[in-house]
């Protein structure tokens, strides 16, 4: 029998597991602490619409028994953290609900060599969104998610000095979903290298990685490498090259993804000793065959970087540059003073095989009234034979969407906001982000917004409460042009009163209102809920 690559990848988990475990009890020279806690959580939430429907809602109490452990190892050559829980769901109006659930986090990681090589590991199981078009929301109350297994072990090396920085890592990943959608297996590499404060003649940057998944007999990998490196003058003003090399393969169903190649010539501006800016011709590589329409279009293009670190606590970088899709770019800020701490980042990452894909299902032919705005309200659907259409004109296609697995290389680009202001007794942040999916064979995407904004008030030592207030929402198959968009719109407010009993008893009480409108029929809903929950720790 044929081994996969998922077999050795679980082999050799199985071993690094068990050779974790040995380690840890056959170090007596090392001085180690264990810490185990375990716990017993009981939650009551009475909700006013258990099935989530637009009218004729059910009542139903909904219990929660969640026993769990925490463990904790530490010595000076390895660290363990494992938090596990087991979730038993109770339903008062149909105990054909009443589930049990798992969630756990676990990582650690065990230095094999005094300078910077280390093994590192770590799994996770959780409870994710059966399918984000039915309800993006979906916890264990609604009952419509599914388990999700993330397994990784690989080892780093990291070292730093005055003179350069060297930092690599490998991970062999497995990836297991309740309903297979979204599994896969394989690894990830990434090497990162540049020069330290010391260096007097030449400088360098390099960033890369490396990417291979399979998912049953589906293959994508892909690659990306970032290098600089120029000559240290006794001018501000130093010349460099840039190289620039990403490509995809597999065998996957992408006929325009493609790889780009580039080098370049630069100066970089030590404007301060904090400010460093690079501007840098790069000639595209054009004696290679194009591939597709994006690699034909390609041309020569400027890139540019801003790296600006005036003190400790605050941090810029920004970079544009191309790649096989067009222009791309980075950015990262953060600033942090003694009460005010905000972050800013926006990146773009190719992904394979996750759980994002929403195909068109039941698909419906739309005939709406001629001259109306193109609405629910004024138009009919997958009409017979016997319906008169004089008045009305074809709009398009209606449909539902349904979660598929994705064999297709796609592209996410995240903005990430977030800003906390700590003051003595009160604690206000406001986040936002903002994620586009691409697919970028059929190039047909999907963005997700999302706002919250949350105040927490110390009323005691011992107790505290938080108003939160969160806004979703989700724009689905918009470059679609054969149906509908779907919109949906989520709003929830939440008031939480948290209580210290004692050192090992806590209990919160809780309300939330939570309002979605959707232009998908049956999507639009109100819900409310009142809980009341108590933690026993031993």
């Amino acid at each position: 029998m044929a081994t996969t690559v998922t077999d050795m990848v679980k082999e050799q988990l199985n071993k690094s597991c068990f050779f974790i475990v040995c380690t840890l009890f056959i170090l007596p020279s090392y001085a180690s602490d264990w810490r185990v806690q375990s716990r017993l959580d009981f939650k009551e939430i009475f909700t006013d619409n258990v099935e989530l429907v637009p009218g004729n809602a059910d009542n139903s109490f909904v219990s929660l028994l969640s026993p769990g452990i925490n463990v904790q190892y530490q010595s000076g050559k390895a660290n363990w953290e494992l938090d596990y829980t087991f979730t038993q769901t109770l339903y008062t109006h149909d105990h054909d609900l009443d589930d049990n659930y798992n969630t756990l986090t676990s990582s650690g990681s065990m230095s094999l060599w005094p300078d910077g090589l280390a093994f590192n590991f770590s799994a996770s199981i959780s409870n994710v969104s059966q399918n984000t078009a039915r309800n993006s929301l979906a916890d264990l109350v609604s009952a419509d998610t599914v388990e999700y297994k993330n397994y990784q072990a690989g080892f780093s090396y990291l070292t730093e000095s005055s003179s350069f920085k060297i930092d690599a890592e490998i991970s062999f990943i497995i990836d297991e979903a309740e309903d297979e959608v979204g599994d896969r297996d394989g690894y990830n590499a990434f090497i990162k290298s540049e020069s330290g404060s010391n260096s007097r003649y030449v400088f360098w940057n390099l960033d890369s990685q490396y990417t291979d998944y399979e998912n049953n007999k589906r293959k994508g990998r892909f690659y990306t490498v970032d290098a600089t490196m120029g000559y240290i003058t006794n001018w501000k003003l130093n010349p460099f090259i840039r190289l620039y090399e990403e490509d995809t393969s597999g065998n996957l169903r992408d006929s325009k993804i493609q790889g780009t190649s580039s080098i370049g010539a630069g100066i970089r501006w030590l404007a301060s000793e904090h400010l460093i800016l690079d501007v840098a011709y790069n000639s595209v590589d054009d004696k290679s065959d194009a591939v597709g329409k994006v690699s034909d279009e390609q041309d020569d293009y400027v890139s540019g970087s801003i790296n600006w670190q005036p003190s400790a606590r605050t941090s810029f970088f920004a970079k544009y540059y191309q790649r096989f899709f067009g222009d791309a770019y980075q950015f990262n800020y953060s600033h942090r003073t003694k009460r005010l701490t905000t972050t800013l980042s926006y990146s773009e990452t190719l992904d394979l095989f996750d759980r994002q894909e929403l195909v068109p299902v039941n698909v419906q032919d739309v005939w709406c009234i001629t001259g109306a705005a193109v609405e629910i309200g004024n138009c009919i659907f997958s009409p017979n034979e016997n319906i008169d259409l004089t008045n009305f004109t074809f709009a398009g296609f209606y449909s539902d969407l349904e979660l598929q697995e994705s064999n297709s290389f796609n592209l996410n680009q995240t903005f990430n906001f977030t800003s906390t202001l700590a003051l003595s007794r009160m604690t206000y942040q406001l986040s936002l982000r903002k994620t586009k999916r691409e697919n970028l064979e059929i190039e047909d995407y999907d963005t997700y917004d999302f706002a919250s904004f949350s105040i927490t008030r110390l009323m005691s030592r011992t107790s505290e409460l938080n108003l939160r207030f969160s806004f979703n929402k989700n724009s689905l198959d918009q470059n679609n042009p054969f149906t509908f968009e779907q919109l949906d719109y989520y709003r929830v407010y939440n008031i939480n009163w948290q209580k210290q009993l004692n050192r090992t008893l806590s209990v919160t009480f809780s309300t939330q209102h939570l309002n979605r409108n959707s232009n998908r029929f049956g999507y639009s809903y109100k819900e409310n809920r009142a809980s009341m929950q108590v933690i026993k720790e031993f």
